[in-house]
């Protein structure tokens, strides 16, 4: 084919190759260049690649349509990509602060912290990867969690979750009862439930607390199945499911102390904290329905900023007299109690209907064994506790 060759629109072959050419490697460019519509987000030169496979928003797969954005330190958004795959999104390019225009901030810095939300919701980087901006060019693998990483099950095989605290009767009676809490009461048996994209053995078991109250001990075994409901205190009686979970035994006694005085019926949650073992902060709830609480019946509500205050009892330990103070910001029916570590009565300090202002009354324990006993107080559906040791 000659130089002076011509296409049949009239135009010299090497002209037209050479449009080709250059179609093509525009084409390949617009392919490997990171796409942003979102005209919060300003791309610059520089970038580092995000991605999942495995992102989790309410216990479920991140569905198609959902929105992550990434922001720098300073809240400037820098990335955004809208998920096509379930549980998965990117490449997502997080750009860099332009250093050539010093009056605009695009984004981040190297070294720079990069937070996430999905659909607007703050997500949690769960790793495997740091969620830094390290080099441009870089890709990091950084899955991301909303809301609760695991489902937390009290008494697996349970629904509703009964907790009866009846066998605590009779304790803290004597110094032979003070003593035999350390070892009555049996275990409340709890598991981290493991699903297709969190695997338990990620979490620190040296961290873990329930409603304070660290674990007896622990193991690994297939004991059931997350709650396919959200609804708070759901719950299931299904079995295994192939995944393995995180078994937890706590000392039912600790469990209960930690509570406080509950009504017989009542339902409470239970809140786990811990960590992984890469130092990401975490923590679930579960629910048990109280068998053998109190019996008193709640009083009204008390709403919004109008909220009674209970002062520490001074002094505490005591032997045998302490005094408790308490505030009401309102008039309102008072009810202040003591309490065994049981939940039964000691004695009504009060009960009537009070005027604003702050109180003083003496409790005189003179009759009562040595041991711990909680000080409720009641005022329009606010309730506030105390943990008093008497000794002598």
């Amino acid at each position: 084919m000659s130089p002076g060759s011509y296409n049949t629109d009239g135009e010299p072959l090497n002209s037209h190759r050479g449009s080709i050419f250059m179609k093509r490697l525009l084409m390949i460019i617009c392919l490997l260049l990171p796409v942003t519509a979102n005209a919060d987000v300003v791309p610059t030169n520089e970038w580092v690649s995000f991605w999942s496979d495995g992102s989790i928003v309410d216990l479920g797969f991140v569905e198609p349509g959902a929105v992550v954005r990434a922001y720098d330190p300073d809240g400037v958004q820098c990335g955004e990509f809208t998920v096509t795959t379930a549980g998965s999104y990117g490449l997502m390019a997080v750009y860099r602060d332009d250093f050539t225009t010093p009056g605009v901030d695009e984004g981040a810095d190297p070294g720079d912290v990069i937070s996430f939300t999905i659909d607007d919701v703050p997500a949690t980087p769960i790793g495997p990867e740091a969620p830094i901006w390290s080099t441009n060019g870089d890709v990091k693998k950084v899955n991301l969690i909303v809301g609760e990483m695991f489902s937390l099950d009290i008494k697996p095989g349970s629904c509703p979750n009964p907790l009866n605290i009846k066998w605590m009767d009779g304790m803290g009676d004597g110094e032979e009862d003070v003593n035999a809490e350390l070892i009555k009461g049996g275990v409340l048996p709890v598991a981290v439930v493991g699903n297709p994209v969190f695997d338990v053995n990620t979490i620190d078991v040296t961290t873990l607390m329930l409603e304070g109250v660290a674990p007896l001990r622990y193991g690994y075994e297939d004991v059931t199945t997350p709650v396919d409901n959200q609804e708070p205190c759901a719950c299931t009686e299904d079995g295994p499911d192939g995944i393995m979970d995180l078994t937890l035994k706590f000392r039912k006694q600790q469990i209960v102390t930690a509570m406080g005085p509950v009504f017989d019926g009542e339902t409470k949650s239970l809140r786990l904290t811990g960590q992984l073992l890469d130092g990401t902060p975490f923590e679930s709830t579960d629910c048990v329905r109280i068998h053998g609480g109190l019996l008193d019946p709640p009083i009204p509500h008390m709403s919004g900023e109008n909220r009674v205050v209970l002062r520490r009892p001074m002094p505490n330990p005591f032997n045998p007299v302490t005094r408790i103070k308490y505030v009401l910001p309102k008039e309102a029916f008072v009810r202040l109690s003591v309490y065994t570590v049981t939940g039964k009565l000691v004695e009504h300090l009060v009960t009537e209907v009070q005027p604003a202002g702050e109180y003083v009354v003496t409790w005189d324990a003179h009759a009562a064994p040595i041991g711990m006993y909680f000080c409720r107080i009641e005022a329009g559906g606010v309730s506030e506790t105390r943990k008093l040791i008497l000794l002598k």
